[in-house]
């Protein structure tokens, strides 16, 4: 099957773990987070996906690790030099990436493949 930009309807989990926090970074608390509705993946990694990571507080969340898991979809192909700046378990079909000073962390995956809900 050819890739192709199309949406998927990934069964994803973000999961927010603590990776390294400042004296002004809270615990990540998913309710005041901000992650979009869905995702697109393109093998020219033009299609942004940004997740903003809060505390309880509604403050930055700095250092966290925010991770992209496609456990469920084994047949997702991630393109060579797929992503500067994240790490990549191809084995279990997972990418991650901190978030900056601002919580902000911004994944331009080159990947492609078909994702069932």
């Amino acid at each position: 099957m050819p890739l192709s930009c199309s949406p998927l309807r990934a069964l994803l989990v973000l999961m927010l773990a603590i990776c390294g926090t400042s004296a002004t970074a809270g615990i990540p608390n998913p309710p005041t987070s901000t992650v979009p509705p869905g995702f697109i993946a393109c093998p020219w990694g033009d299609v942004d996906f940004t997740v903003v990571v809060r505390d309880v507080a509604s403050n930055p969340a700095i250092g966290s690790v925010v991770e992209l898991d496609f456990g469920t979809c084994p047949s997702f192909s991630i393109c060579e030099g797929c992503c500067p700046g994240v790490t990549v378990d191809p084995v279990n079909h997972r990418i991650s990436k901190a978030t900056d000073g601002n919580g902000v962390v911004t994944f331009a995956l080159k990947m492609g493949g078909v994702c069932g809900g």
